[in-house]
């Protein structure tokens, strides 16, 4: 019984390539009309919640397509296989761009997305009625701050979307798998 579900695993490729690859593009695509649109850094906060929604698709389609080509039945490795491959590519292929958006494309970016920061702050500040004086000093070391996006920054980024992101994967994949009934 097990020997099936090994066997059609090596014979079958990993959907999850093939589907984070469309959802990475997909991502980057996306993210790129929303700059092209605004050309300021709102693409990037928070319309990517909305690009995100495509990768959790991908990664349901992923591991679901996985299952089919295993006769109908998935364990949670090979499903967490499937759809944590998503997440991989998809996340690598944004961190890329993000950084050539941030530091080739548009490095006017930067201040933009600096001041999304602030307009943020502001908001969070009047919401919770935080003394005059936290808001100053909170707004005044954002704005000395020097933000810089750089190869450590953005892979340090796309290191924590992996953590959240096998996370996600673990939830899909225990929803998504299928024993084979023990007869």
């Amino acid at each position: 019984m097990d020997n099936t579900v090994i066997e059609n695993k090596i014979n079958t490729p990993n959907p999850g390539i093939k589907w984070g690859g469309y959802a990475g593009a997909a991502y980057v695509l996306i993210t790129y009309i929303i700059y092209s649109v605004f050309k300021d850094a709102r693409c990037i906060f928070p319309y990517s919640y909305y690009n995100f929604i495509i990768v959790v698709v991908a990664m349901v389609i992923a591991g679901l397509e996985k299952r089919k080509s295993q006769s109908g039945y998935i364990n949670f490795k090979s499903a967490m296989s499937a759809t944590f491959t998503v997440a991989v590519i998809a996340m690598v292929a944004y961190g890329i761009f993000y950084f050539v958006l941030f530091n080739y494309i548009d490095t006017q970016l930067v201040s933009s997305l600096k001041t999304i920061y602030l307009i943020n702050y502001e908001k969070i500040f009047t919401t919770l009625h935080t003394p005059q004086d936290v808001q100053e000093m909170t707004l005044a070391n954002i704005k000395n701050n020097v933000l810089d996006i750089t190869l450590k920054s953005v892979a340090q980024e796309t290191f924590v979307s992996f953590i959240k992101c096998f996370f996600l994967a673990a939830i899909i994949s225990v929803v998504i798998r299928k024993k084979q009934s023990a007869i």
